[in-house]
């Protein structure tokens, strides 16, 4: 599912190592909440009660957008929240993450694998990363590791799913409609106190930039299982989608999606595109 885009509550990925810059390094975060700050979830703290309130207004508005009905949609608000509270005690405060010194945690990936499971870290780091990386695993908040125990247990699961599912339902808005896109950065605005969102044109500019930095990862990938064809077709498709739901004449794509092909190796002819 993590290969698909399904949020767990862990962040992981390969950075350059802080002790020895001339290596990259597998690390371990917990996962990103809701509010700003650990602090803002205290009971007496009212900027954390006010954003939480734009929050869920956000996200129910976006799940009546869903085919769940009303029932569904509020255990699913309701069951995020929750789950959004129990990752709350389990990561690290900003001020803890300034103490850059003590982000520093090196572990046997045999051990943390253990202390995450029932979820397969092992088999996770292999489908993204292959099997030449190091043996340790450098844990920036191991706070959140040892509370990941409690994420999976049986009473917490189907919370669990909820949230993931809001998560990603809020994180596709922004490929959709005007109407969602503004409803699903509806909380954005909120936390840097604007009232606008960025212009279409700059949006769309970041949009087609980034996509194709992403999405040329994946075309090389099936570039190496010797997919050529296939892999030349999902360019197409990808950016003709984009197109469909921005607005073509809102989305100058044009010139990433011309690299996007070079950089890949296929080429346009009268036909469409082709390897």
């Amino acid at each position: 599912m993590t290969l698909l885009g399904v949020d767990l509550p862990l962040d992981f990925g390969v950075d350059t190592d802080r002790k020895n810059t001339q290596k990259h390094s597998f690390v371990l975060t917990g996962p990103s909440i809701i509010l700003p700050d650990t602090t803002y979830y205290g009971e007496d703290n009212k900027a954390g009660q006010k954003l939480l309130s734009v929050y869920q207004n956000r996200a129910s508005k976006i799940l009546a957008k869903t085919e769940l009905s009303k029932a569904d949609q509020k255990a699913y608000l309701q069951d995020t929240i929750s789950y959004d509270a129990l990752i709350a005690q389990n990561v690290k405060s900003q001020l803890e993450w300034a103490d850059y010194v003590d982000n520093y945690h090196p572990r046997k990936l045999s051990v943390v694998a253990k202390k995450l499971l029932p979820f397969d870290l092992i088999s996770l780091r292999k489908s993204f990363y292959g099997e030449n990386l190091p043996e340790d695993v450098i844990v920036y908040d191991p706070k959140a590791i040892e509370g990941f125990k409690n994420y999976f247990k049986e009473e917490n699961f189907s919370k669990y799913i909820h949230w993931a599912y809001v998560r990603a339902l809020r994180r596709a808005t922004a490929y959709l409609s005007e109407e969602l896109y503004t409803l699903g950065n509806s909380y954005h605005r909120a936390l840097v106190g604007t009232t606008h969102d960025s212009p279409l044109k700059k949006r769309a500019f970041r949009l087609a930039y980034f996509f194709r930095a992403g999405r040329c990862l994946l075309w090389k990938n099936l570039l190496w299982r010797g997919s050529k064809e296939r892999c030349c077709q999902s360019c197409k498709r990808d950016y003709s989608g984009i197109q469909r739901t921005q607005g073509k004449e809102h989305f100058p794509c044009t010139f990433y999606e011309e690299e996007s092909y070079s950089e890949i190796g296929c080429h346009r002819n009268q036909d469409g595109i082709s390897g």
